[in-house]
């Protein structure tokens, strides 16, 4: 009888942890839904890129290039708009700082946002959001953002990190 009523309280424990489990998570564990973002809203980001790049020259002392890159960015929020998200993205731009290219930016969910950027000087520049997918259908934004290069990259490759502060609406 006593093994009995140890595994009777063993699987009433069980149960209560397992139910006390789905309770958090469904609580906490859960990606952001259309519902739980603000129709309007600022944010903080930062992120990390890195790829290839292609130089040609187009005179003395001048190039220009060609880059594919990805790039990983966290809302500082630890939630919201831009949070844990990847991206692909390209850009052309030249030795004075100057650039400009495009990304695409997608979550755990397969949700996207669209977005133009443009280098304004070496190190900063501005971003525009063109539109999304899924919970970011009909999003619309900017951000300025600035940007390092990390050292030491091999020959053919770039790497940094930045941070950006936007906003942005939802329909």
């Amino acid at each position: 009888m006593t093994t009995l009523r140890t595994f009777g309280e063993s699987l009433q424990k069980t149960v209560l942890a397992f139910a006390l489990s789905l309770v958090l998570f469904a609580a906490f564990g859960t990606p952001v839904r259309a519902g739980d973002l603000p129709k309007e809203g600022t944010y903080s980001t930062t992120w990390t890129f890195s790829g290839p790049y292609t130089l040609v020259e187009i005179g003395e002392e001048k190039w220009s290039y060609v880059a594919a890159f990805t790039e990983v960015v966290w809302n500082n929020a630890g939630e919201g708009v831009l949070h844990n998200m990847s991206a692909n993205c390209n850009g052309l731009g030249a030795a004075s700082g100057e650039g400009n290219g495009y990304c695409n930016y997608v979550d755990a969910d397969g949700d996207k946002i669209y977005t133009a950027w443009e280098d304004l000087t070496e190190g900063k520049g501005k971003a525009t959001i063109l539109g999304g997918t899924g919970k970011y259908a009909g999003i619309q934004g900017s951000e300025e953002y600035e940007y390092v290069y990390t050292p030491d990259s091999p020959e053919g490759t770039f790497h940094g990190h930045g941070g950006s502060k936007g906003s942005y609406t939802l329909p």
